[in-house]
């Protein structure tokens, strides 16, 4: 059977495998041609192709592509390494833990322009609105698109202030793109050329509390710099739960340092005294910004995609594994079942997805 490298992809991302099962298997099919031969290499794919449960099967994947007409009717775009339009600055980032392998729909050529970050809490405070209006300003009027999340506060927020002022977004999603829908407040402003909405998921994937952790790898991954607007302290406890609730704004920030991505953070002068994470963000080697710096720092870092953390920056910064955490609905944070001792970061693995 010959098939195109897109249609393979389509298959495996599907199919639900990880992104290091994916990467793996992009070494044995870049330097094919295009199109190829599944069966003459599949002896070769199949012992990658596995899930926790089961083998995934030549079959399996023959079935999961016939869906590839049927998404790109939908103007679904499966981005690989070798895609014709792929990220330039995840090219350069190949060596970092972040997701290579997505789905994506809109304006691609968004991918042609600089990225920077905007991360904070779902519920930003009228001093934290005013720094993302301020900001998101700046940022479009030197030729930046934002990148951020989907979720309620500073992600909608940032996502706004860039599209009143005639700039352009990327929206990644914490599900698969089946789950997406235009939010009311950004649709007077949404067309074809401002707006690319992605998943590191596959198309049917539910949303989740893991997944919206993960998916500010993405977020961080696109972007030449990340901005934290207003960050929680890293764990609060919920006394009504018995449990530590971990700020997903803050692990962004952290996961960012750890990285190498460079990081700006609000100056606590210029938020709510309540996002007491943005003074310990820059204690770990954040920047400090505020509108009027931001321009001059955004051209210190300049070609800067990312560079080896301090030894300061590089401590316990792991990822939760699943199994460890449960999910509290009522905000995208993680809670943890018991509270870490003092001093010590929750141990984390990298995100399979």
């Amino acid at each position: 059977m010959k098939c195109t490298k897109e249609q393979f992809w389509f298959g495996m991302f599907q199919l639900g495998l990880s992104q290091t099962q994916l990467s793996k298997m992009n070494r044995i099919l870049e330097p094919l041609e295009d199109p190829f031969s599944l069966g003459s290499v599949w002896k070769n794919i199949e012992p990658l192709a596995k899930k926790k449960d089961r083998a995934i099967t030549l079959y399996d994947l023959e079935f999961a592509m016939d869906e590839y007409n049927d998404l790109k009717a939908r103007s679904i775009e499966m981005f690989y390494p070798q895609h014709p339009a792929y990220p330039e600055i995840l090219k350069k980032r190949f060596a970092l833990p972040i997701p290579l392998f997505f789905q994506a729909k809109g304006a691609t050529s968004l991918f042609r322009q600089n990225g920077v970050g905007m991360v904070g809490t779902r519920s930003p405070s009228d001093k934290g609105r005013e720094v993302i209006l301020q900001i998101a300003e700046i940022l479009v009027n030197h030729g930046y698109t934002i990148v951020s999340g989907y979720a309620a506060g500073t992600d909608t927020y940032s996502h706004l202030a860039s599209l009143e002022k005639g700039g352009s977004t990327i929206a990644a999603l914490p599900c698969g793109l089946r789950e997406f829908k235009k939010k009311l407040e950004l649709s007077n402003y949404l067309n074809k050329d401002n707006f690319l909405v992605l998943s590191q998921f596959p198309y049917t994937e539910p949303w989740s509390g893991v997944n919206a952790m993960a998916r500010n790898s993405m977020v961080i991954g696109l972007s030449q710099a990340v901005i934290v607007i207003e960050s929680g302290a890293e764990y609060t406890y919920d006394h009504k739960k018995s449990k530590n609730r971990m700020s997903g704004t803050f692990v962004c920030g952290k996961t960012a340092l750890n990285l190498g991505v460079p990081l700006l953070v609000a100056s606590p002068d210029l938020v709510s005294k309540d996002a007491v994470g943005n003074a310990k963000l820059i204690q770990l080697g954040g920047i400090e910004t505020d509108p009027q710096d931001l321009l001059i720092q955004l051209e210190k870092i300049g070609g800067i995609l990312y560079q080896k953390p301090t030894e300061n920056q590089n401590q316990d910064i792991k990822v939760v594994s699943t199994e460890q955490l449960s999910l509290d609905l009522s905000d995208e944070n993680l809670v943890q079942k018991t509270k870490p001792k003092p001093g010590k970061a929750v141990k984390r693995r990298r995100a399979s997805n």
